[in-house]
């Protein structure tokens, strides 16, 4: 159990950024943006999983503003009915069936029946489709834009010419149409990275938002590394490196095969490498051997309000990244969640991960196939303890100062503004 009484240090309590003020976490701020506007998410993915927690934190940061929001997403577990709950008074979840017979039937094109039928029987002011490649958050983003409506459609992943290879000839194909023609068809874009601003120039789209995952800086302060340790029965003088959420295999092993150096190198050190989520040990030993595995520990899926404990008691924070499109496209979760804890973040990054570190000076970057540079600068994070609150430091701030989920929500509840009526999608 972890105890509720670790200590946390962040610059104020209550943050004022850029004209909003939430004192503490579940307070409502005033609903000076959207009051009683009602926006639809559609999302492809389980609750809990992938691009679901970008639609969610966008969702209840909206919501603590005034907005109206409905969220539909797949159930988390397998689940043969469609469920409803309230996150809040503004925010109410929706989620629909799920199944999984086979690699690609889990349920889409139902998913995809009951969307369409929600678009054509209810009438918010705005949807918001959520990778619009999948055809459950197509279909209906589409239904509802052929009725006159405002459409928005979030570009968050590279399916054309990225995930969407992965899927087969003729399912790749439609993923990939998808992806373009939604946007094409959309009254404004929202996206998360350059390389996907890129491609959005090229389908010649003019309504475009950069929308960048956020920092939830309330759930997750600066903690006392201390007493987290303590909490998680960690050695105060572990050198302790921490990896989470659900990582490509290229990353892994590039971060393995550095941490496989740095054991090498530095026999006296004895460090340990922290894995919060899936437990790779098998795929691991295959590739690495067991004898790494005594430095590796997995700690499993944790809930949320238990993350920051984990993300307290390290040194460091490793983000693994490969040369791919899917990696280049990405505003990784993870980043906005590690900004907030006051750790200097290593990575080979590519992409909106090398920018915001190097911008924000916040992080130690080495070349994406350079292991040696990534092993030296996981050693320069443990050793050098003024070089790392210098950067910890660096990371909290960008965090509090540019990607505070409520500042984000502050740019995007502007552009919903303009279509405060139901005026058959154009702005008001």
């Amino acid at each position: 159990m972890i105890s509720e009484k670790t200590k946390y240090h962040t610059k104020s309590q209550t943050l004022t950024l850029q004209g909003l003020d939430v004192k503490k976490e579940g307070q409502h701020a005033p609903s000076f943006f959207g009051e009683n506007m009602e926006i639809t998410y559609f999302v492809h993915t389980p609750e809990n999983y992938g691009t679901s927690y970008r639609c969610y934190a966008l969702a209840k940061n909206l919501s603590m503003i005034g907005f109206k929001m409905k969220m539909v997403c797949a159930s988390e577990k397998m689940d043969f009915l469609m469920r409803k709950r309230n996150v809040n008074e503004n925010f109410e979840l929706i989620t629909l069936p799920y199944f999984r017979f086979h690699r690609y039937f889990s349920g889409h094109s139902l998913r995809a029946l009951l969307s369409s039928l929600r678009v054509i029987f209810t009438n918010p002011d705005i949807v918001h489709g959520f990778t619009a490649a999948q055809p459950s958050t197509a279909i209906p983003s589409i239904i509802w834009k052929k009725r006159g409506n405002a459409l928005f459609v979030d570009w968050d992943d590279a399916w054309g010419g990225g995930f969407a290879e992965g899927h087969g000839n003729v399912f790749g194909k439609m993923l990939a149409y998808f992806e373009e023609d939604s946007a094409k068809k959309a009254d404004e874009v929202t996206y998360v990275s350059e390389w996907i601003f890129e491609r959005i120039k090229s389908l010649g789209i003019k309504n475009a938002h950069y929308i960048p995952n956020g920092s939830p800086v309330l759930e997750i302060p600066v903690l006392s590394k201390e007493e987290c340790r303590r909490d998680l029965k960690i050695g105060s003088e572990e050198k302790i490196l921490l990896s989470m959420g659900n990582l490509y295999t290229g990353g892994v092993d590039k971060m393995l095969n550095s941490f496989q150096i740095l054991l090498k190198e530095n026999p006296g050190m004895n460090p340990k490498l922290l894995f919060l989520g899936t437990d790779m040990s098998k795929a691991i030993e295959e590739k690495f051997g067991k004898e790494i595995l005594k430095n590796i520990i997995f700690c499993g899926k944790k809930p949320f309000n238990d993350v920051k404990y984990y993300l307290g008691a390290a040194d460091a924070l490793l983000l693994p990244m490969e040369e791919t499109n899917v990696e280049k496209a990405r505003f990784p979760m993870r980043l906005g969640d590690y900004l907030c804890a006051g750790r200097p973040i290593v990575s080979n990054g590519v992409g909106e991960v090398k920018k915001v570190l190097e911008q924000e000076k916040c992080g130690l970057v080495s070349g994406v196939d350079d292991a040696k540079g990534f092993k030296e600068n996981m050693l320069l994070a443990l050793e050098d303890k003024e070089k790392s609150e210098e950067l910890g430091g660096r990371a909290r701030e960008a965090a509090e100062k540019k990607y505070d989920w409520r500042i984000i929500v502050k740019k995007l509840a502007k552009v919903y503004e303009k279509y405060n009526e139901k005026v058959s999608g154009n702005p008001c």
